[in-house]
């Protein structure tokens, strides 16, 4: 009885051991995510910082430099030579995301007599979203978003 009692007690304590180390494990892993999740957000916080104002709030994530670029530039276009309440899509084909730019007004503020109103709209996984903004010709002939 005793010998079965002791047979029992260390096929008992072989589950601990066992218990154990898939709990070491999976703290480890547990860390492993936690480190990786730190190092996401760090990154998604970089992004975020380097994202025009008028981007920000598109994407709760971040929205790469290529993708940045491809939008502003349709905006700057958009800007030039599209009359209000037109539409200017614009593509990332490598990012899988997409959207349009629509000039909403025409008006003046008090750092130029030519600004214009306009809206971007982000389509990201069947996601859209739309920021407005407004943008002012310097004397020097560029667009400056405010």
């Amino acid at each position: 009885m005793q010998y079965a009692n002791a047979q029992n007690n260390l096929s008992g304590m072989g589950n601990l051991n066992a218990l154990t180390g898939a709990l070491k494990g999976w703290q480890a892993g547990s860390a492993q995510r936690d480190y990786q999740d730190s190092l996401n957000q760090t990154y998604i916080d970089q992004c975020r910082a380097n994202t025009p104002p008028v981007l920000l709030s598109l994407s709760s994530q971040c929205i790469s430099v290529e993708t940045q670029q491809i939008i502003l530039s349709s905006l700057n276009q958009a800007l030039e030579m599209d009359t209000p309440f037109t539409y200017r899509n614009w593509a990332n084909k490598n990012r899988g995301s997409s959207g349009y730019i629509t000039i909403k007004n025409e008006t003046t503020s008090q750092y130029s007599d030519s600004c214009r109103g306009f809206e971007i709209t982000f389509i990201f996984d069947d996601e859209k979203k739309s920021s407005s903004g407004l943008a002012c010709r310097s004397k020097y002939g560029q667009w400056n978003l405010l």
